[in-house]
């Protein structure tokens, strides 16, 4: 192996320690399933990805280990950089196979080192599986940033908000390909605040994951998407966690890796979402029939926390947040 699955792994369960929430590429020393590489394979057919390189593959002319865990990538491969407008984001660094090649912040090589994760030439850390992937003819990855804002993994939290009526909380959300509107859980990225980490540290380098800043993502961003403010004494779990392969979210050097957070109102607290936000509530009981309205990417991580409601709820406690 050319990264450290042992501690790679050793991280993910001390975050998440119930294996029943372990999903693609979490808590691994093995990678990704051959259903999960199936489903990848399909979801890259077509390569949408206007303006960017061919996928790195195994076979490509030019990628050489140097020594364990250290790599070099041929130039040709980088995704389109495009950088959302949210403020800082890490250095750019096109792919060269120059003598000297521009290199990722020492800061930043060292928070690689010490998740386990390979490095290239630049010192950009490379996904744990990225090995895997790239033997996959039907997979490939993409080197450089692309759409990320930052080097290595970015944490997107997601969230299931349920009341005691029995009803969830879901958004309406339009995706590439294909631009449909689909049902989808409010979500997105962890930010510095969540960690309560200074933007300015975070972006040197102080990178912390934790559990408490991964709940405060998933509350902060149903409060932002559709006015629901989380109480204090809600119920909360992580449910599920998973490293997909997404094209416009997963390169060789940046990717994400997802958490489904379980949120319970406490009784007498209903779902009442901000008039105009583009929000709904379902019923659980006809969920049945109108899950295939939901984003597939949000479909099999709505499932999971859903199964949660019942007897294991009695195990998702406040004193979890």
């Amino acid at each position: 192996m050319s990264f450290d699955s042992a501690s790679v792994r050793a991280q993910d369960v001390a975050l998440v320690p119930d294996e029943a929430a372990w999903a693609a590429g979490f808590a691994t020393t093995t990678g990704y399933t051959e259903n999960a590489l199936d489903e990848f394979g399909q979801n890259a057919v077509p390569d949408w990805q206007t303006g960017s390189g061919p996928r790195l593959h195994a076979w490509t002319r030019g990628l050489e280990r140097i020594s364990l865990g250290r790599w070099v990538v041929p130039g040709g491969c980088d995704a389109e950089t495009v950088i959302p407008p949210m403020g800082h984001h890490d250095i750019s660094i096109p792919t060269s196979t120059a003598r000297r090649p521009r290199q990722v912040p020492q800061r930043l090589q060292q928070l690689f080192a010490h998740r386990g994760w390979a490095r290239d030439q630049h010192g950009r850390c490379l996904h744990p599986f990225w090995e895997q992937l790239i033997q996959d003819a039907r997979i490939g990855l993409h080197t450089g940033l692309g759409s990320n804002r930052s080097w290595g993994e970015a944490v997107v939290a997601n969230a299931v908000v349920v009341d005691r009526r029995d009803q969830v909380l879901l958004i309406r959300h339009s995706s590439p390909p294909d631009s449909a509107t689909r049902l989808a859980l409010p979500g997105g990225y962890a930010l510095p605040v969540d960690e309560g980490v200074a933007p300015a540290r975070w972006w040197a380098g102080q990178r912390p994951v934790t559990r408490a800043g991964i709940l405060r993502a998933a509350s902060r961003h149903v409060a932002a998407a559709t006015g629901q403010v989380v109480p204090a004494d809600a119920a909360m779990a992580i449910t599920a966690a998973a490293r997909p392969v997404t094209w416009l979210q997963t390169t060789a050097n940046a990717w994400t890796v997802e958490f489904t957070v379980l949120i319970l109102l406490p009784r007498g607290v209903a779902l009442q979402p901000r008039d105009g936000a583009g929000a709904c509530v379902r019923s659980l009981a006809d969920l049945g029939d109108r899950v295939g309205l939901v984003d597939p990417r949000h479909r099999r991580s709505l499932l999971a926390a859903v199964t949660r409601i019942g007897p294991g709820i009695a195990n998702c406690t406040a004193g979890q947040r």
